[in-house]
């Protein structure tokens, strides 16, 4: 029979096993956070190996931008671009939504006005850290995606909020923005690699 100095003694070893592994619970998947308040952010990493960019593409700045529109939606501008000049920038818009089951799922239903952007699209949100970053994976549309608890399983696109610039030096993200998601870009997702490229991303740079 367990006695309560036995109990205590499980008990301090299963928090510290939880604290040294940590768990998913530790995540915010709330996927309303990034839309609401809205922000523009950056496409700062993305997983090695990632084999459907078509969303997102493969230029070195890739920028989202998020209106309110009304309590359930975002009006989205992505605007990938490999160049500095406006006229050679590819915007494209969208709606952006939470679907309502789990409530950690953004899809990106195209413009109605827009003809060539691709079809809707879902990312499923590991982690948002409200007005500063997100950690998210694009769900295939097979619907099979990975268990969101097992670690470095993830393609993961992580997003930095851009930040309010002050004269020509200061950087587009912060390293707060950056820190805030590190947790769970180490516990969940497969190696990632860098994708904003600031000169690109920055025209104002010299």
């Amino acid at each position: 029979m367990f006695t309560a100095a036995d109990l205590c003694v499980f008990l301090g070893f299963l928090y510290a096993f939880v604290g040294a592994h940590g768990t998913a619970a530790t995540y915010d998947t709330d996927a309303r956070k990034v839309l609401f308040p809205p922000h523009i952010y950056w496409l700062y990493r993305r997983s090695i190996g990632t084999s459907d960019t078509r969303f997102t593409s493969n230029k070195r700045c890739v920028e989202m931008e998020y209106v309110q529109y009304n309590d359930t939606f975002d009006i989205v501008t992505l605007d990938a671009r490999n160049h500095t000049e406006k006229e050679h920038w590819e915007p494209k818009m969208y709606w952006a939504s939470v679907k309502e089951q789990g409530g950690n799922v953004l899809r990106y239903t195209p413009y109605e006005y827009e003809v060539d952007t691709a079809t809707a699209v879902e990312y499923r949100v590991l982690h948002v850290a409200q007005n500063a970053c997100y950690v998210a994976e694009r769900i295939p549309t097979t619907g099979v995606t990975t268990d969101r608890t097992q670690e470095k399983t993830h393609q993961c696109e992580l997003w930095l909020k851009k930040d309010t610039e002050v004269g020509h030096q200061r950087p587009t993200y912060t390293s707060q923005s950056l820190q805030a998601c590190k947790d769970a870009v180490d516990h969940l997702c497969i190696t990632l690699e860098l994708v904003y490229y600031q000169r690109l991303c920055d025209s104002i740079l010299p």
